[in-house]
């Protein structure tokens, strides 16, 4: 119904990122989006910061170069209102970022583009299983990922032996 109601307002059209795209670009847009929105108010956007924009700039050219990036858009009259940047290793995929202009709430276009993301996940060859990467009460992710599975944290100290931390 969302869907339908935003192709309502224009030319609605979901776009990947393939080689030999300029990843670039995406880079630079999802940046853009995630600022404009409650992030970007509250100063915690990764283009907040030098630091914070150049760690995801790395990542996404570096994952984009070894083909373990997915990048997703969600566009209406070629203007990009969601965005998500997904990381593959091994079988998995991560969620790594998704965001979205808040002035198309209404019709959830981050959930619209995340939905697109899990169909065409499904259909990517190697791919069997994909993590969230949610926080365990998250009010959306709770909706459209059923399954759970846990994952651990170990951290082996370098200092005296039998040093572990275990979260």
């Amino acid at each position: 119904r969302r869907s339908r109601r935003l192709a309502e307002r224009g030319r609605m059209e979901y776009r990947s990122l393939s080689p030999p795209d300029d990843v670039e670009p995406w880079i630079q847009s999802v940046l853009a989006l995630e600022k404009l929105g409650w992030k970007g108010r509250s100063g915690t956007a990764l283009a907040s910061s030098q630091s914070s924009r150049r760690y995801f700039e790395l990542i996404a050219r570096d994952a984009y170069r070894l083909d373990r990036l997915a990048m997703l858009g969600l566009y209406l009259d070629n203007r990009a209102i969601a965005m998500s940047c997904k990381l593959r290793a091994g079988d998995g995929v991560f969620a790594f970022k998704t965001t979205f202009d808040e002035a198309y709430d209404q019709y959830s276009p981050g959930l619209l583009l995340e939905l697109e993301h899990i169909v065409r996940m499904h259909d990517e060859p190697g791919v069997r299983w994909m993590d969230s990467c949610a926080v365990s009460d998250h009010f959306l992710a709770n909706r459209i990922w059923r399954e759970r599975h846990t994952i651990e944290t170990i951290v082996v100290g370098a200092g005296e032996p039998g040093a572990l931390v275990v979260s």
